[in-house]
């Protein structure tokens, strides 16, 4: 009788572990799904919180300011100026996959032909930027 309890101990044991295996191995998923979302969301947030204006210009901007306006899905109109003593330049500026861009001087999508003379990617702190 007690050989019969202690290997349905022993089997309990072994169940248990099991179950803690798998738990533990779905918690290290979420964890590791969590890591990669945060990831991402820092080095690429357009890809989770789309392309707006204010991001777009922060991203693409001047050292002075900067605004952009919607023309189409993925085509910006950009005032940049990054001369404290000149004008605002206007850029024409597409944005492509994750949440980068590519900008030309110019006023129309005319204008966005040849090499680009800016471009980059929106990041995190072009999100919080004022």
């Amino acid at each position: 009788m007690r050989l019969a309890h202690a290997e349905g101990v022993e089997q309990k044991r072994d169940n248990w572990s099991v179950s803690e295996r798998r738990k533990n191995l779905i918690a290290l998923g979420v964890f590791l799904l969590v890591v990669v979302s945060i990831g991402l969301l820092a080095y690429r947030p357009a890809t989770v919180v789309g392309v707006d204006g204010d991001s777009l210009a922060n991203s693409a901007g001047g050292s002075i300011s900067s605004k952009c306006e919607q023309l189409s899905d993925e085509v910006w109109l950009c005032r940049i100026t990054d001369d404290p003593s000149g004008g605002a330049q206007r850029f024409v500026v597409e944005t492509r996959a994750l949440g980068c861009w590519d900008a030309w001087k110019g006023t129309s999508t005319a204008d966005a032909k040849g090499s680009p003379n800016r471009s980059g990617c929106i990041d995190a702190i072009d999100l919080i930027s004022d």
